[in-house]
């Protein structure tokens, strides 16, 4: 009697609202790769594993030391959730393609091997990866390869010096996620890589990134730009994370949809999600702010009620069930890495006019 005397809804509402971000993937993994000896890809979460692995006195042991000790100005050490590490003393295709059992974003190589990164190139490209390599030669009056690659990263190193901050840097960028800081940042337990002035101008002519010592600090990265001389670090991933963010959310709405219809009830699913996407990639960072701190983006979808074949869906649109002329403008965030102030002086008292 007691149990038929309690009410019970036969249909129960609960509200959840998800907070995890739009964007699949992660772009803070990275793995550090080594050629002091053959070995497969493998996560890692403690120095400690590390050297059980490596040995105290390896270079990547020590690399490895550098990149977990980093901290805020508060002395909070950054921890990342895991990173992998693999090794070829004659790394090549077949290396880099078993790295892909992995999920990992950023590859850190801290040894210049011209041949590997010919290869390294086309493969970044090919599997959307971002790449931090030492350049040996950096130096010299033609640095010779992938000038034009915007998906790697140099770090001018000396072939006889286990490259520190190359280590070090990474605790800064890669582990921030899309918005990592890649100039001005100091790295601790590095020496820098370039105190020489003479030195530093033929670097940055050859788009070879350093540190330096600077305001108080030891070693401070001194640059973001990769190999092609235009395109900053912080740009390329965030246009990454965007692409990233956009394909896989699409192709889940097609994979969740009943029925993703190419008319006006389907065609505003489309665009309602690319809002979504846009607005959480602003939040991420990647977009820039208005003065109103809204998202400078626009999302533009075809009407169906638009036969141009400019703007709008033509008949062989219907017959290949291509939706196109989908459009999504938008502003990309940018750091500041220079900063030019004016001293106006005035010798006469100033009033608020």
């Amino acid at each position: 009697i007691n149990n038929m005397s309690k009410y019970r809804k036969s249909v129960i509402v609960n509200v959840v609202r998800p907070t995890k971000p739009l964007m699949l993937g992660d772009f803070s993994k990275i793995v550090f790769l080594t050629n002091e000896i053959d070995f497969d890809i493998k996560r890692y979460t403690t120095l400690e594993e590390v050297k059980t692995d490596f040995g105290a006195t390896s270079k990547i042991y020590a690399g490895i030391e550098v990149f977990m000790s980093q901290a805020d100005l508060d002395g909070n050490t950054f921890a990342p959730e895991y990173f992998c590490i693999a090794g070829a003393t004659a790394p090549d295709e077949d290396f880099l393609e078993g790295l892909l059992k992995e999920q990992f974003y950023g590859v850190v190589i801290p040894f210049y091997n011209v041949d590997f990164l010919k290869t390294v190139q086309l493969w970044a490209t090919r599997n959307i990866k971002f790449v931090v390599a030492v350049n040996t030669n950096g130096k010299t009056e033609t640095p010779g390869i992938l000038k034009e690659s915007d998906r790697l990263l140099y770090m001018h190193g000396d072939t006889t010096i286990n490259p520190l901050d190359i280590y070090g840097l990474q605790a800064y960028t890669f582990l921030q996620g899309i918005n990592g800081r890649w100039k001005d940042r100091r790295v601790l337990g590095a020496e820098p890589s370039c105190n020489n002035s003479t030195l530093r101008t033929k670097l940055i002519d050859n788009n070879v990134n350093f540190t330096e010592s600077q305001v108080g600090f030891n070693a401070v990265t001194s640059g973001s730009w990769c190999a092609d001389g235009t395109t900053h670090a912080d740009q390329r991933i965030k246009i990454d994370a965007l692409i990233y963010a956009i394909e896989t959310n699409l192709k889940l709405l097609m994979i969740q949809e009943k029925n993703l219809t190419m008319d006006g009830e389907g065609i505003a699913k489309v665009e309602a999600r690319l809002q979504r996407v846009m607005t959480e990639m602003t939040k991420q960072g990647a977009i820039a702010r208005d003065n109103n701190r809204n998202g400078m983006f626009r999302v533009v979808v075809p009407s169906i009620e638009d036969t141009s074949e400019l703007t709008g869906l033509t008949v062989d649109d219907y017959i290949n069930r291509v939706l196109r002329n989908v459009n999504v403008h938008f502003t990309i965030s940018t750091e500041i890495e220079n900063i030019d102030v004016t001293l106006v002086w005035h010798d006469e008292p100033l009033t608020n006019k």
